[in-house]
């Protein structure tokens, strides 16, 4: 009796020898695609990822320009990947829905440094807008190549403003936000410095300033109840519910006791209320003995964690 594989046809007489030979070699023939496949899924990705970062706004400049004039004051916003809002949030779509009033146009494109998005000022004059914001200078601050250079920067800045003065436009400068929540930081010092260009070019040009960073570092360092900030407020919260229970040790030389451990399964025997889940998905931490107390944050609050160590090795 003949063999037929689902694939290969007949296989000729059945025996042991020919069926495992005909079953290893599709195993083999298997392996080899996948391994295939690998590199084949990798170009894809990678393939994908590049569209979708240069992909441009749909209500970009020459978008707009192709399609009839809807009779609303148009205000164009320009710069860079915080404007462009393809990889991250796009506040200019937030905007239009908020404010159906005015036709609002997207002339961010990621990865622009201040030099390319003055090299794209006519298409930002041909939509003849009535308001202009402006926010450049991320990655001016942020390239690898040199450091940053501020007077090259404000010149920049400076023949954008005055190419769309040709407009009749209002205009507002935005600066660049804070790139993290440590202003003391060499790249927050840095941000700080780019932030005062944008308000001298602001002054000296007689447009309107946007105070971005402004808030945002006043928010980082005011928001809680007693005004320390989120960090400082919340830590007698975490000392106080989260220390007591996360790998407390009962005594010297003994294993932590993980009873806030909300990843570890239940001991055979032991029964847990429904929906109890320890603390939740906010705190994994441990706590040592001699009046050292160390709390690593996982979720939105792990950006407190450095305040929350410096407090913690100051007890």
């Amino acid at each position: 009796m003949a063999v037929r594989h689902p694939r290969r046809g007949f296989l000729g007489p059945a025996g042991p020898g020919r069926r495992a030979a005909g079953h290893h070699g599709h195993r083999a023939g298997a392996v080899r695609y996948a391994w295939l496949t690998v590199p084949v899924a990798l170009v894809l990705v990678v393939v994908r990822a590049f569209t979708r970062f240069r992909r441009p706004p749909a209500n970009n400049p020459a978008a707009v320009l192709a399609r009839a004039s809807s009779g609303r004051p148009r205000v164009v916003c320009l710069g860079a990947s915080t404007v462009h809002g393809n990889i991250s949030f796009n506040w200019v779509d937030e905007l239009a829905r908020r404010l159906p009033a005015f036709e609002w146009v997207n002339a961010g494109i990621n990865g622009e440094t201040s030099a390319q998005v003055l090299d794209r000022l006519p298409d930002v004059v041909a939509c003849t807008p009535g308001h202009v914001v402006v926010q450049v200078g991320g990655n001016d601050l942020l390239a690898r190549d040199e450091p940053l250079d501020l007077e090259a920067f404000t010149a920049n800045l400076t023949a954008i403003v005055a190419g769309l003065r040709a407009t009749g436009a209002r205009i507002a400068l935005l600066s660049f936000q804070p790139p993290g929540e440590r202003p003391d930081s060499p790249v927050g010092a840095a941000a700080a410095r780019l932030a005062a260009a944008v308000r001298r070019v602001a002054a000296d040009e007689d447009v309107a300033y946007l105070p971005l960073p402004e808030r945002l570092t006043d928010l980082l360092a005011r928001r809680g109840p007693t005004g320390k900030g989120l960090a400082e407020s919340s830590w007698p919260f975490l000392r106080a519910r989260a220390a007591p229970g996360t790998g407390r040790r009962s005594g010297p030389g003994r294993p932590p006791q993980r009873l806030c451990d909300p990843h570890r399964r239940p001991a055979p025997g032991e029964r847990r209320r429904p929906g109890r889940r320890g603390p939740g998905r906010a705190v994994h931490g441990y706590v040592r003995v001699r009046g050292r107390i160390a709390l690593a944050l996982s979720t939105s609050s792990w950006r407190c964690s450095g305040v929350l160590a410096r407090r913690a090795s100051a007890r």
